[in-house]
């Protein structure tokens, strides 16, 4: 039974990657496209962020929490695949999922600073 289980979890693990590879597609067209007018008259990439933070910041939101997940998801494949203590691989993931958590927020806050 447990060895289903872990079978079944790889399986939505790789179903969670490959969903916010996806998703992340179209969000980074929109931040390509909406800066590329704007880079002709910027005076530095301090003003690029904060005018596409300005034109929608539910979609900027949306892709830093996006990006961050599908980092971390990339990270705790690496750590399963070659960490082989169970102790220092729970320990590995607790501190990857910590620092996605506080990437999200810092992202949020910066988000918040810029309107």
């Amino acid at each position: 039974m447990l060895a289903f289980l872990r079978k079944k979890h790889a399986a939505l693990h790789w179903y969670a990657q490959r969903f916010t590879a996806v998703a992340l597609l179209p969000l980074f067209g929109w931040i390509i496209m909406s800066t590329t007018a704007y880079l002709s008259n910027a005076q530095d990439l301090f003003s690029v962020a904060q005018f596409a933070i300005q034109q929608n910041p539910f979609f900027f939101l949306i892709l830093n929490v996006l990006l961050f997940w599908h980092i971390r998801q990339g990270l705790e494949s690496i750590v399963v695949d070659y960490v082989h203590n169970e102790k220092t691989q729970f320990l590995v993931n607790f501190f990857i999922r910590v620092l996605t958590v506080l990437m999200i927020f810092s992202s949020y806050s910066i988000m918040l600073s810029f309107l």
